[in-house]
This record gives structure tokens, C-alpha cells and sequence, in this order.
């Protein structure tokens, strides 16, 4: 389960300590309806997918749950998220757990009235004009038609969705109640924010250090053990009929009934912005003849690329005759087959292919088998492609000879950066232990062959100006004078640093500053205390995930 972090503070330059200044917003999930805990189509709506307290998830539940996670995290960030393997691991777990906080939220008797839905919804900074701040219905309508409509949902859905997110808001609410913060915890923090800390830094520069020259033994060693490194991705041999959009320009004939009707569906383009001096006014809009010059080429293209694509469509349908030939059918068409392209991997740029066009995606989903030797029309902005598969190419690791010069070389990068490990970490060790006895960074690296730099002082009100800020800061804000940082490492090397002072802050300060610490330390403790609420919540209903359809 996933909570949104946004910045409090404009001061904050990082996620570290600053995090004090950092509002925690709970339970915006993470999800997307496209991957599910066995999402095969044996299975139906209603198939158990797994349990929470003990009660059967169906299928149906589950994709509500991963959906609507989805959908509010997309909402709270302003973007819809891309899905990869490694976030819709993430996205399944926090689905699940938000199926378990629901449930123990509900029988608890939190709620969500219409009258909080609709004011929620509204209240949605995407819904609302910028200059008036008000709630916009063509803003809501257009989310709805699409967004909403992309995901499979319609309106009353959202309702839902977000009638759940306010039962979990309200529960999380109550579990973060009752926290307290101590002078001495306020106090700390002030110092954290305020004391003005110098830096020393020395660099361990990549460059210097190097390994010798590895020989074609210590490569084959390398590939050796290596070798999966080495291999070459699956790749795939095709021939292609392409149909140019710019071929099917001419026979195009814009009427005004066409253009109108593209206006009308894309009014909201042509909208014309509220001035300062008049932010309320009615909303107006470009009229159609001013904007004509500008629509006509445009729709004119689309209809041409719907032509393009019923060309295709056409040479694929006459594909699916028994015993059709891929090469006959094409010059039925009028149509060269195109073979000069070489075998390509999926993640592959094709150089002479339309990169609007997901043609290596289209390509790998087929096999050599009638009817799905070739692909369905794949279009592009200027092409729209039929794909006849000839042959794939499995993935395979080359021979040594084969690779030996990527050999040598990969081997030598790792027996130069083994050589550099070892080089810093005993400099860092002499660094440290000379730090322990009681010997000044400074002193301690001018014993070394390295250069010492020290920094401009920063706190929270006057931040380090650094190519490595963010971690220096986070890494140095809670040390004393001549404590020694963890390393940084950088594009150029390994960053050693130590505090060189830590100047107090004038406590005439703390007051000023104390009804914004007290805020901050009380929202970060409560999120603290939600968090663990929470987890608790998710052990206590021992989700199981079914691995495959329990038996009958």
C-alpha cells in the first residue's frame, strides 16, 4: 500500500530530514487493469482469486481493487502511471492491501455519503479552472470520456472508487489521533533545520585507478562466468506490405458537414482563455472559420490513414482464405512485398519503419502457424503496415570467439573497478580510523594523496549548492563537527566527507518557527502511527493469493 509524497516546503531540496516539511498523503494506490493474479481466460468474474480474514476474492473484486488504485494514483500525481513487471508487483500487493483495510474500515462503520463523494470529486484539482479555482464540468466530462473510458469505467464507477478512498481516509484519520510531540523532539528539529553546517570533501577519482591490462585467458574466464550476459535477444525475419497514408490524400474530400462535426468533438482546442481582468466570463471559443486553414489538412490526413488501414485490412482479410499465399495476395493488392529489412529483436529500432508504428511488438506475436503467420493492419502516422512472419530466431549465447573483443572489454571493467573498490576502501578505512583517534578530516586526507574541498555552510534556509546536494545533506544533517559521512559515490569517483563545523542556531528562533515543527513532527508521527495501523490491518487478515484455482 503506497502513500503519496508531496512537498511542503519550497526549502526542501531532498527527501531527507526536510522530510519533516513533507505532507503524507494516504492511501493513493497504485494499480493498473491490466495484469492480474492469474489472468487466464479459463477463469471467470466469479472464480476465487484468494482471501482476506478468510472470506473468498473473486476475480471481479480483485481487478475492482487494482483498477481503482490505478485510477487514484493517477488522479493524485496528474499522470497515468506505465506499468512494467516490476510495478505491477507492486501494484498487486498494494490492491490486495487495500482490499484488507476496506474491509476492516467497513465493519468499523466508516462510510462515504453522496454529499461526500460529489463535494470530494469536486474538490479535485484536476477538475478545476486554474485562474477561478471553480469546479469544471467539461474538464470532469472530458476525464470521464476518456480517461475513465480507457480504463473500462464509467462515471458511477469513480463514484465508487472514490466513495472507498474517502472510508479509508476516514478510518486512517482516526487511527492517526492522539499524537504528541515533546519540547525536546521540537527542539531537536529546530537545530536539524537550522544550525549551519560546513562540510570537508575529498574525492577518490575513478580515473586514477586502474587494473592491468587483462589478457584473453582472464576473458574467457570472465565469459565463463558470465555467459548470460552474452546472449543475444530472440529475433525475428520478416516481409512487409506497406501502405502510405500520403497515397490516399487525393481521393479525399472534406466536406463542411466533416469539418464541423471534428470541431464540435474537439470544441474544448478552440477554447478561448479568460482574461485577468475577467476570470468568471462564459467560456468563448475560436469559430470554425478561423480555425478551418488548420482542420482541413488534419482531417483530411486522418481520413487518408482510415483509408490506408481498409487498404490493409482488405490484403488481411484475403489472407485468411485457406491456402492463401502471402506474396500472391499482395500483388492482388497492387502491393510490393518489402524483404531488405534484417532480422530485429522486440525492443528494437528499426531504422526504416514508421516509429509511430509498433511493429517489433506487432512482429513478435506471431508464429509460423495458418492464420497467424501475418498481423492485422499496424498503423503509423505516415504507414500502415500487414507483417508476414518468415522465420524467429531463438535467443542464444554466442561462442567465445565470437564475443572476445566485448569480452576483454567487460572483463577489464570489472578488474578495474575491483582495482578501484579496493583503493577506496583502504583509503577510506586509513580515513576513518585516523577520524577515530582523534586526527581532522582535513589532517587525515592530506595524509593521503587526495585534494580537500570545503563547502559553503548550509541549513534548511540556505541549501548546499553541490552536484551531489541531495545526499550529502541527507547524509551529513544529523552529524556533529568532525563526524565522518558514509560515501557518496559520483560519476567521477567516491565522495568522502566529514562535518568540518556545526554552528548552533540562535534559539531566539524557535519560536517563530514552532507552530510549523510542532505541525510537522505531529503529521510525520501520525503517519508513522497510520502506517503501522495499517500493517497491522494486513496481518490481521492473512491475505492468501491463490497460486492457481483451488480444488473443488
Amino acid at each position: 500500500m503506497a502513500m503519496l509524497i508531496t512537498n511542503f516546503n519550497k526549502l526542501i531540496q531532498s527527501k531527507i530530514v526536510w522530510g519533516l516539511f513533507i505532507g503524507l498523503v494516504v492511501f493513493a494506490f497504485v494499480a493498473m487493469d491490466m495484469a492480474t493474479p492469474d489472468a487466464s481466460p479459463q477463469r471467470s468474474a466469479n472464480d476465487p482469486v484468494g482471501t482476506v480474514f478468510g472470506e473468498e476474492i473473486t476475480r471481479a473484486e480483485f481487478l475492482t481493487s487494482y483498477r481503482n488504485v490505478y485510477l487514484i494514483y493517477s488522479i493524485m500525481t496528474g499522470e497515468a502511471l506505465q506499468v512494467d513487471e516490476e510495478t505491477d508487483q507492486a501494484l498487486t500487493e498494494a490492491a490486495w492491501n487495500r482490499l484488507a483495510v476496506l474491509k476492516k474500515a467497513r465493519k468499523q462503520g466508516f462510510s462515504a455519503s453522496p454529499e461526500q463523494i460529489i463535494s470530494a470529486i469536486k474538490s479535485l484539482p484536476i477538475f478545476q479552472n486554474e485562474q477561478t479555482g471553480q469546479f469544471e464540468t467539461n474538464a470532469y466530462n472530458s476525464f470521464v470520456d476518456n480517461f475513465l473510458a480507457g480504463l473500462g469505467m464509467d462515471a458511477k464507477e469513480f463514484e465508487n472508487a472514490y466513495a472507498e478512498n474517502i472510508i479509508l481516509e476516514q478510518a486512517a484519520q482516526v487511527a492517526g489521533e492522539g499524537v504528541l510531540v515533546t519540547e525536546e523532539e521540537i527542539l531537536e528539529t529546530y537545530h536539524l533545520l537550522n544550525d549551519l553546517i560546513t562540510l570537508d570533501t575529498a574525492l577518490i577519482p575513478f580515473e586514477d585507478i586502474s587494473a592491468p591490462a587483462v589478457t584473453e585467458a582472464d576473458a574467457q574466464v570472465f565469459y565463463e562466468a558470465n555467459r548470460a550476459t552474452f546472449e543475444l535477444p530472440e529475433k525475428a525475419s520478416v516481409h512487409y506490405v506497406q501502405f502510405d497514408v500520403a497515397d490516399y490524400t487525393d481521393a479525399i474530400d472534406v466536406t463542411d458537414e466533416m469539418l464541423a462535426q471534428v470541431y464540435s468533438n474537439n470544441l474544448e482546442r478552440y477554447r478561448v482563455e479568460t482574461t485577468p481582468e475577467n476570470p468568471t466570463a462564459d467560456p468563448s471559443y475560436l469559430p470554425l472559420d478561423e480555425v478551418r486553414g488548420a482542420l482541413v489538412p488534419i482531417v483530411q490526413t486522418e481520413l487518408a490513414r482510415q483509408g490506408a488501414f481498409r487498404a490493409a485490412d482488405n490484403l488481411v482479410a484475403a489472407l485468411s482464405d485457406e491456402g492463401a499465399d502471402f506474396a500472391t495476395k499482395a500483388a492482388a493488392a497492387g502491393k510490393e512485398i518489402i524483404k531488405n529489412i534484417p532480422p530485429f529483436s522486440a525492443n528494437e529500432t528499426l531504422t526504416q519503419i514508421d516509429p509511430t508504428a509498433p511493429f517489433a511488438a506487432a512482429t513478435f506475436n506471431l508464429d509460423l502457424t495458418p492464420n497467424q503467420y501475418y498481423s492485422d493492419p499496424v498503423v503509423g502516422r505516415d504507414h500502415v503496415y500487414v507483417i508476414a512472419l518468415q522465420k524467429k530466431l531463438p535467443a542464444f549465447v554466442p561462442e567465445f570467439s565470437a564475443v572476445k573483443e566485448l569480452a576483454m572489454k567487460r572483463a577489464q571493467q570489472q578488474a578495474d573497478a575491483n582495482t578501484y573498490r579496493e583503493h577506496m576502501i583502504t583509503l577510506y578505512t586509513q580515513v576513518q580510523q585516523a577520524v577515530a583517534d582523534g586526527t581532522s578530516f582535513a589532517d587525515a586526507i592530506k595524509a593521503t594523496s587526495l585534494s580537500l574541498e570545503t563547502l559553503t555552510p548550509y541549513n534548511s534556509e540556505q541549501p548546499l549548492e553541490h552536484p551531489q546536494a541531495a545526499l550529502l545533506m541527507e547524509r551529513t544533517y544529523q552529524l556533529e563537527t568532525a563526524q565522518l559521512a558514509a560515501p557518496i559515490e559520483t560519476e567521477a569517483g567516491v565522495l568522502l566527507t566529514a562535518v568540518k563545523t556545526r554552528s548552533k542556531a540562535d534559539i531566539s528562533g524557535l519560536n517563530t518557527q514552532r507552530p510549523r515543527i510542532e505541525a510537522s513532527l505531529i503529521q510525520q508521527k501520525r503517519a508513522n502511527r497510520i502506517s503501522t495501523w495499517q500493517a497491522g490491518i494486513v496481518a490481521e487478515a492473512a491475505i492468501e493469493i491463490f497460486d492457481e484455482e483451488p480444488e473443488s
